[in-house]
């Protein structure tokens, strides 16, 4: 059965496309089972980390095995079908599937559980030897099944008699057809539950843990049905701390949503449990298929925890037997709620992977078998979904002809699936300019962009990539200081969803820009409904300007890339199939000259691993430690050489991520319109293997790095035009090792030990400290160095430059002469001094008045008589009275010390003068001359700035 195909692209992509520069290709496989031999990179299951084409997985449950063989027989059929994930199911009712189980919990009834059969240590050893990832499958609440007791007097059923689920009357659940379960609200049955997975977690190398029945197990859906489990008074007297005087009858609704906090709390604590025995391990659930059900019924508020980021991935049961209003050799599926709950679902999927749960157990007829389930399988791949996950192995196995049909149509759908798809190119602008046919003046959004824009296509080809490339030219309106500019895409009808190509919200669209404007910005803007009427646009990135390719990324199913922009349904979240929109320029320049090429659509596009908790969301008293490997995708980063990505998931104006313990990194990158804060008192340690360390805040944003900062090799600090990053700890570097700062934007460093200190672009800022500071307050490098466009702002600081060889005392009044050193505190009266140790080897620069030759403080008769001394010398130095930093004792610098003179003020200083024979004939009244004065001999005079100016090592 052929698939309906809705992601068609113009033409193959080229061998160097996006994509491909960002990640490489998965060979194909030459058959499903070749494919799933090889062993699988461990990934997260986060929505922006795993591509459809990455996760196949089915749900083994308890029933499904008895003994090694049929383990063994499983995988082989999981590998031979090309499964990735297996749920294998250890935990059935407060029962251990596993032999190491501590002792916590009883091995389960009827089965020889033992070290020569131990079902988890099986499956782990089968399934990581195929490259199949292995899950533990928990129940969590049920407690016992059936109308009998368990017969082992051990059973957490005897032992803890109070964990049994109570009415208002304080009696047990009775015991049914189904199961009777927990109280989950109980303190002592999340810990006894928090415990299970700490146990699984550390005694086997599992892939994760998968929690099912994680809810209450009667329905208590709308507004009249009663809360019988829980209503014991232990858990109604809970319930009151928060909701004084209110009763599970009187305030029915708050009970409700109290009962489903203390279930995702439960959920919480595993998580974190789950993380620290076991960081890569990932937190899995299966769910109620809709939603607002689960939580209305059974108090399973799964949306938050995709939300808050409590799951890595979520499982909703949409167990259907039909598809749509049915067909030719396909069932009907009544109200279509198989297409509606998958759309919800992936419409509600936060942070988390969102896999379908496929009821393939439910086919009984072989003639529609196939087209059910095929087609299910096709809707969950179009609208986004993360990959599949089906119910169940056994029923598949079970040699029907309607199951067997099921099966041919799992096997044909991942065989055409398990490769990851090229990226679609949407327009590359060889010869023609593809979906951006209108100039860029069209648009009515546009601000301030004059008439004479224009983008035609050119023959400036990206590299070896060949081809052409659109040229933008944007015009500013004069007299305004910025624009806004809308590129539309669309042939027929211009940003509108009938004339560009539809693609699932999953992966990542992006494009190569050139450009050698400077403050300019970037965004991308998508429409997700066929009625035009809701456009999310991405948050803005800084374009590099430097002349050269740069690609320009964003994830489609990362919450935090996307605002609300235009249209009555617009809200941030790009719902499951949308449109190309516009490519959004913004900048300052009155001319804008841009290159764009390769506009392209990555559905296997990954995002980096990186910081996940946002504090805005997870209000639960978050845990904000460095080491908590809940908070990170991918693990916790800590290592020489490791990354660590702080980036745009944190909503909150100020996210604080906490150094608890020492880290070392080889990069740290930073990109958020809100602020970080990295607190806490443990040090970083910036380490690489080779090469240099680096720190980049990307983007606009303002920043802080409180805790400790300790250079153990060469490390590079870029700063992006607009951002600025602020080191408020102490800053050592070891050895000789150097600071590199580059980037426009501004790095304030409050105190630093360094060997060099660079600085090639933006500011260099040592923010202003309060006054009667010590030697230790001084900071001290040995080599400074200021290129092309850097400047370092000591505002009232001292800096200490313990050189070695040649002073470079006169450099340092060269780079104050050019502006390249100096201070923003520097008044009329306040500037920036400079002196030679006594010994020599030490230049001191520091805050200090005008005229203070000996920089001890006060103007006075000493001074004066230094100024005398070298009255007209040339090449002086601040120490013999050049305070203008112009090489020649004069006017300018008689008036900097005549206005600061500490004794008697101006009049007195122009005695001094004068009986020094220095000149004073200047016009009455003697002060309101020598103000006349120095206003024109202080004029700032604008001098070449220095390609290089260099302070000796």
């Amino acid at each position: 059965m052929a698939e309906p195909v809705i992601l068609t692209a113009p033409r193959a992509p080229s061998a160097h496309t996006a994509a491909q520069k960002l990640r490489g290709f998965l060979a194909a496989a030459a058959s499903v089972a070749a494919l799933a031999a090889t062993p699988l990179a461990q990934a997260d299951l986060v929505a922006d980390q795993t591509p459809f084409h990455s996760y196949r997985g089915w749900w083994v449950d308890r029933f499904d095995y008895s003994n090694a063989a049929s383990i063994v027989t499983m995988f082989n059929r999981a590998q031979q079908l090309g499964i990735t994930d297996v749920m294998f199911q250890v935990r059935g009712q407060a029962d251990a599937y596993y032999y190491l189980n501590d002792n916590l919990e009883v091995y389960a009834q009827g089965r020889n559980i033992s070290a020569s059969f131990d079902p988890l240590a099986i499956a782990l050893s089968e399934g990581h030897a195929r490259g199949i990832r292995v899950h533990a499958w928990l129940n969590m609440a049920p407690l016992w099944n059936g109308t009998s007791l368990p017969t082992n007097p051990n059973h957490l059923l005897y032992q803890h008699d109070e964990f049994w689920i109570r009415d208002s009357s304080n009696n047990k659940q009775p015991l049914n057809s189904g199961y009777v379960i927990v109280n989950p609200t109980r303190d002592d049955v999340q810990a006894h539950l928090n415990n299970v997975v700490k146990t699984i977690a550390k005694n086997y190398n599992i892939d994760g843990v998968h929690l099912d029945y994680i809810r209450l197990y009667e329905n208590h859906g709308g507004s009249s049905t009663a809360i019988n489990f829980p209503s014991d008074p232990q858990t109604v007297a809970r319930f009151q701390l928060e909701y004084p005087g209110q009763t599970p009858t009187s305030h029915r609704t708050n009970y409700k949503t109290w009962l489903a906090k203390e279930i995702s709390d439960l959920v919480r604590s595993v998580r974190q449990t789950l993380k620290q025995q076991r960081p890569g391990a990932q937190l899995t659930a299966a769910v109620w298929r809709d939603a607002d059900i689960g939580l209305d019924s059974y108090q399973q508020d799964w949306a938050t925890w995709i939300d808050q980021g409590l799951l890595d991935a979520a499982m909703p049961m949409i167990y259907r037997k039909g598809f749509g209003d049915g067909g030719t050799d396909m069932d009907p599926d009544s109200g279509d709620l198989y297409r509606s709950n998958v759309s919800e679902a992936l419409w509600r999927r936060g942070t988390a992977g969102i896999m379908p749960g496929i009821g393939s157990y439910m086919q009984d007829d072989p003639t529609t078998a196939y087209n059910n389930v095929w087609n299910q399988l096709v809707y969950a791949k179009q609208q986004g979904a993360n990959g599949i996950q089906l119910f169940d192995y056994g029923s598949l196995y079970n040699g029907s002809a309607a199951q067997t049909a099921a099966r041919q149509a799992i096997s044909d759908f991942f065989a055409a699936h398990s490769a990851a798809p090229p990226p679609v190119l949407i327009s590359d602008f060889d010869s023609d300019e593809g979906y951006f046919i209108r100039n860029i003046t069209f648009s009515g959004s546009n601000l301030n962009v004059a008439s004479g824009s224009a983008d035609r296509v050119s023959d400036e080809s990206r590299g070896s990539s060949g081809g052409g490339s659109q040229r933008i030219i944007i015009n500013t309106t004069p007299g305004a200081t910025s624009f806004l500019a809308r590129h539309v895409s669309g042939t027929t009808n211009a940003a509108s969803p009938d004339s560009n190509l539809t693609f699932s919200s999953i992966g990542s669209i992006g494009f190569w820009l050139k450009t050698t404007t400077p403050d300019l910005e970037v965004a991308v803007a998508v429409d997700d409904n066929p009625a035009n009427t809701s456009t999310e646009r991405s948050y803005f990135q800084n374009v590099i300007a430097d002349g050269q390719w740069h690609y320009y990324q964003w994830f489609l199913n990362d919450p935090a890339h996307w605002d609300a922009w235009a249209g009555t349904l617009s809200d941030g979240r790009i719902d499951n199939l949308f449109t190309l929109d516009s490519i959004q320029f913004r900048g300052t320049a009155q001319t804008s000259t841009i290159w764009l090429d390769d506009v392209s659509y990555d559905a296997a596009a990954r995002a980096p691993n990186q910081w996940t908790l946002d504090s805005a969301i997870y209000t639960q008293a978050p845990d904000t430690a460095w080491t908590n490997a809940a908070n990170w995708t991918g693990g916790v980063p800590n290592g020489t050489g490791a990354t660590a990505n702080l980036l745009r998931r944190p909503t909150g104006a100020s996210q604080t991520v906490t150094v608890n313990a020492p880290i070392t990194l080889g990069t740290l990158n930073i990109d958020n319109r809100n602020s970080y804060v990295v607190a806490g008192s443990s040090t970083i340690t910036l380490d690489v293997a080779s090469g240099a360390a680096a720190v980049n805040v990307i983007n606009r944003g303002s920043h802080t790095i409180a805790a400790p900062i300790r250079l153990n090799d060469p490390t590079r600090f870029a700063i992006d035009v607009g951002a600025t990053l602020a080191i408020t700890g102490p800053l050592i570097a070891s050895g000789s090792a150097a600071l590199t700062k580059s980037g426009e934007g501004t790095l304030l460093i409050s105190n630093f030990r360094l060997s060099a200190l660079v600085i090639e672009q933006g500011l260099f800022k040592l923010p202003p400290q309060p006054q009667g500071g010590g030697a230790a307050d001084i900071s001290t490098i040995s080599s400074l160095w200021i290129l092309d466009s850097g400047r370092l702002d000591l505002t009232n600081n001292s800096l200490r430059i313990d050189y070695g060889g040649i002073s470079p005392i006169r450099d340092v009044r060269n780079m104050l002469l050019s502006g390249a050193l100096f201070s923003s505190w520097a008044d009329a009266n306040w500037r920036l001094g400079y002196s030679e140790s006594a010994s020599g080897g030490g230049v001191l620069i520091q805050y200090a008045l005008g005229g203070d030759a000996n920089l001890d403080g006060i103007v006075n008769a000493l001074d004066l008589d230094v100024l005398t001394a070298s009255w007209q010398q040339t090449d002086a130095l601040w120490t013999s009275g050049d305070f203008s930093y112009d090489g020649v004792v004069n006017i300018r610098d008689l008036y900097l010390l005549a206005l600061n003179w500490q004794a008697g003020g101006l009049a007195a200083a122009l005695e001094q003068i004068a009986a020094r024979g220095l000149p004073t004939n200047v016009p009455e009244p003697a002060g309101v001359g020598w103000i006349m004065l120095g206003a024109v001999a202080m004029r700032r005079v604008r001098f070449a700035r220095f390609g290089l100016s260099r302070l000796n090592t």
